[in-house]
């Protein structure tokens, strides 16, 4: 396989990684202060889980100012789910304009991709 944009491939590796240590903690070592608590930490899993596959696409498409506009939507968002999930601290306004970002990110690779004139005339 052939990755265009290594630097994404591996952030995407290491958000992977990172995703899979935080649901195991969730799971079995974090003590969560409510239900609320647990969603708001669940709500970050899946958003960075769903986002992952997504962005070890975009290394291979070679589309790095998205993939940067989506790794820093991302972890404005998640991360600062997970801090509120696990000791119950709100970080104000981080995850909306987290949120922004990502949606502005997923607009962004609407028109990333110029194809071919070959590809436009199928």
């Amino acid at each position: 396989m052939q990755v265009k944009d290594i630097l994404v491939f591996r952030v995407a590796a290491i958000l992977g990684f990172i995703n899979i240590l935080l649901g195991s903690l969730g799971a079995h070592a974090i003590k969560f202060e409510s239900a609320y608590h647990k969603e708001l930490f669940d709500t970050g899993l899946l958003y960075q889980s769903i986002h992952i596959p997504v962005l070890l696409v975009m290394s291979l498409i070679a589309v790095r100012k998205q993939s940067m506009a989506m790794i820093g939507g991302l972890l404005g968002f998640t991360w600062p789910l997970f801090f509120k999930g696990a000791t119950g601290i709100d970080l104000g306004p981080i995850v909306p304009t987290g949120g922004m970002v990502l949606m502005f990110a997923w607009i962004w690779l609407i028109f990333a991709v110029n194809p071919s004139k070959k590809e436009q005339s199928e």
